[in-house]
């Protein structure tokens, strides 16, 4: 299985099949091949929008309604554990609590649930398992190509989903910080100190209108703490902080 353009401008599910020549290509993708591969989402729930039975998730200024209480809870699911990954056995035991045996009617709905969402290009599919850390890790590390990459000064970042990410100016410094030696409390230290002697230097933060100490400081440690939930989300820390 590979993947093509989907409705998102992401990727979704297309099959290539090789045959002989003057054969027909008889074999179809199905629910039963999901078995092995693992499986996100950038879809998020809309908490503004839906009601009457349907929800609404956005990804990239797009939107669509979803009618189907168990594809919302497994976009939900997906959606939570991103930019990892989740293997089907992993929703299934996440969501069929009680739901039957293995391979009864529980593991068989959401199954079909996820195929179809897979087959709409809102759930992309990876053939190996993808873990992140997260911006909350009591050592938050970003993996070492990235840290690599601001020290020189590249203005983007290649993710673990082997993807680009755009660096804001200035913000290299911090990111160079994170080498998962330092804990939430000293790694803001080292910011403040980086910025009150000028070595780290916040580009696009103006800091200048803070006054005092206690609410520059405030202002740094909000700037470190949306810079980690960005670097969460574009799967640059890896586990284990």
């Amino acid at each position: 299985m590979r993947q093509a353009a989907g409705r998102d401008g992401r990727a979704g599910p297309i099959q290539s099949l090789l045959v002989r020549a003057g054969g027909q290509a008889a074999r179809r993708v199905g629910a039963e091949h999901l078995d092995g591969l693992h499986f996100s989402t950038v879809w998020r729930r809309d908490a503004a929008e839906g009601g009457a039975g349907r929800d609404v998730f956005i990804a990239g200024g797009q939107a669509f309604a979803v009618s189907d209480p168990l594809s919302a809870a497994l976009l939900d699911r997906l959606e939570g554990a991103f930019p990892g990954t989740c293997a089907l056995g992993e929703l299934v035991d996440g969501m069929a609590s009680g739901g039957g045996a293995a391979g009864g009617p529980a593991e068989e709905g959401i199954r079909e649930a996820l195929f179809r969402l897979v087959a709409g290009g809102q759930v992309e599919v990876s053939s190996v398992p993808l873990r992140t850390g997260r911006a909350s890790d009591m050592r938050p590390e970003v993996w070492p190509l990235a840290r690599c990459e601001a020290g020189a000064g590249q203005p983007w970042l290649s993710s673990l989903r082997h993807g680009p990410e755009s660096l804001e100016p200035g913000l290299a410094g911090i990111v160079a910080l994170l080498d998962g030696t330092l804990d939430r409390a000293a790694l803001a230290a080292r910011v403040r100190a980086g910025v009150e002697d000028e070595t780290i230097t916040l580009g696009g933060s103006d800091l200048s209108e803070q006054k005092g100490g206690q609410a520059r400081s405030e202002a740094v440690d909000g700037i470190v703490d949306r810079l980690l939930l960005w670097l969460e989300r574009g799967a640059l820390l890896q586990p284990g902080g």
